[in-house]
């Protein structure tokens, strides 16, 4: 395996990139769930567990966008694209509501750090043909 050195503007430029991409998921994903839950009637505790899966998945999006931008260093630029996603989450959060902090804060910066570095994770695997 060839050691790649990234400087530290490349570094961070790689999950900025990552967070944007994972917010703009974040936000599509939001309108195609509101969409479903509009036409289906569902409860408040649906409207949770929907909210951490989108969570998920943008967290997710943005580890594999920023790890195959930067090409080497895949679950260090991930995490760091996790963690700037995450930041940047609880920043609003706390700006919209006191009670912000709690067991949900805690779930939510563990689902953004594990899906984040799974992205990452996801980009060092080499395709394998089936033959």
């Amino acid at each position: 395996m060839k050691n790649y050195e990234v400087g530290t503007k490349v570094f961070l430029k790689s999950a900025g990139i990552g967070a944007v991409i994972s917010h703009i998921s974040a936000v599509l994903l939001i309108v195609i769930a509101a969409l479903i839950v509009s036409s289906v009637n569902t409860g408040e505790a649906v409207i949770g567990v929907i909210s951490l899966v989108i969570l998920a998945v943008s967290a997710f999006l943005g580890g594999f966008f920023a790890a195959k931008i930067l090409k080497c260093k895949a679950l260090f630029v991930s995490l760091a694209s996790g963690g700037f996603y995450y930041l940047s989450l609880a920043v609003l959060s706390a700006a919209i509501s006191v009670d912000s902090f709690g067991k949900m804060f805690l779930l939510k910066l563990a689902l953004t750090v594990i899906f984040s570095a799974l992205g990452g994770i996801v980009t060092t695997f080499k395709e394998k043909t089936v033959v």
